[in-house]
Formats: structure tokens, sequence, C-alpha cells
């Protein structure tokens, strides 16, 4: 009976059924009176065991993904945090990272059509890309032909291994959010709107290596702390 209520025809009569304004309800009598399209018994038989049988392996999938997220903060915590040895130092990200401008062009003044160029925005860092960025197989905007540049934003375009951190956003936790570029394309890319954009100093970081740091959460407890003491 789960799975029939589900189908999209008791749905549709179920929902046609409910009244409420802000929120929908539905009574006993609502229920009762709506229909659904019932198979033979042994055909349900098969069916329940077929869908009960996809519902145990889409929860164990899950829970490895589960699983594997807990281990992968662990291993972060431990190579990019307290846990790391003492061969390890630390430094200031000044240290390791050069930063360059970035340019505060609006969505107004790019366009996914064409161009010379193209830009990051803060929003894509934050919707889009994951915590690795080849521009060779994502959506990246293009800079309107009109704009003009000539100002500090535009003499260090994005190469492979930057870093590039989104510095605002309506959720705090995403402040501070990170992605590095393995793939900058054959078009010039620039760092645009509400980003930073950051490059490692030679001999300092391995490549795929630097967003994990920015990851860790002993970076990301420094942020929370610029965050409320700014």
């Amino acid at each position: 009976m789960n799975y029939l209520l589900k189908t999209s025809s008791a749905r549709k009569d179920i929902t046609s059924r409910s009244g409420g304004s802000t929120r929908y309800n539905i009574g006993q009598e609502g229920i009762a009176a709506s229909s659904v399209h019932l198979p033979t018994l042994p055909e349900q038989q098969k069916i329940a065991a077929f869908l009960t049988a996809v519902d145990g392996r889409q929860a164990g999938l899950r829970r490895q993904v589960a699983a594997l997220e807990r281990y992968k903060r662990g291993v972060m915590q431990g190579v990019c945090g307290e846990g790391a040895d003492g061969r390890w130092v630390k430094v200031k990200v000044s240290e390791v990272y050069s930063f360059f401008s970035t340019n505060s062009l609006s969505w107004a003044q790019l366009n996914y059509d064409s161009g010379k160029y193209r830009n990051i925005h803060y929003g894509d860092i934050h919707t889009q890309f994951s915590q690795y960025l080849d521009v060779r197989h994502a959506s990246v905007p293009y800079i309107n032909m009109d704009v003009t540049m000539k100002d500090a934003a535009y003499k260090h375009p994005v190469q492979a291994g930057d870093i590039l951190l989104a510095d605002a956003s309506e959720d705090v936790n995403d402040i501070g959010k990170a992605t590095e570029v393995v793939d900058a394309g054959n078009i010039p890319l620039y760092a645009g709107l509400h980003t930073i954009h950051a490059r490692p100093k030679q001999g300092t970081i391995a490549p795929e290596f630097g967003t994990l740091l920015f990851q860790s959460p002993t970076f990301r407890r420094q942020v929370y702390t610029a965050i409320h003491e700014g």
C-alpha cells in the first residue's frame, strides 16, 4: 500500500481532496475515497520485494557515503589539522600563497554564449563548482565584449593550481568556500565578483592539495573567527 500511495495517479487524487491554505491537510475520508491501480496479489508481492530490495540497496549506499564522508573528515583533520605529525610546519597562508586583484563584474556583464575571456562569479563557486574545477567540463560565463578590461584585476589570469574562494554568502558556513582550478581551459579566465584569487608559491603546494587545506577544520575555524570579529 505504501508504494501504491506514492504513485503519481494516487498522489494526484489525494492532493485533489486535500484542503488548506499555507499548509495542506487531508482527513481519513479523503484517503479512503482515493483510488489506486491494484495488480494481482502475486504481482504485488514481486513488486514489493523488488522495490524493498532497491530501498535497502539505496540505504546501504547512503551508509557507505556517510562512512566515507566521516573517514574523509577524519583524514583531513589528521593531515591538515592538529593531527599532523612533527615534521609538518605551521605557516601563514600568505607565506605559501600569492594573492591577486579580482574584478567586480555583475551577472549583467557576463553571458554564456560567446566572448574572448571567461569569468568566475562567486555564485558559481557556491552553486556549481566542486572542490576541483576543470573549466573544460564546466559552464563558465564569458565577459561581455563591451566590458573595458584595463585595471589590475586583469593582469593575472587564473591558471591551473590557483585557488578561488568566495568571500561572501548568505550562509555563514559557505563564506570562504574554495575550489581549486585543475584546468583553466584555453580561453583566458579571470576571477570575478566576491572572489579571492590565490596562487601557490613555487615549490610549496602540491597539485590538488591546496583545496584540502582550505577545507580543513583548522582553516575553517579561523574563517569563522575572522567573520565574527570583522
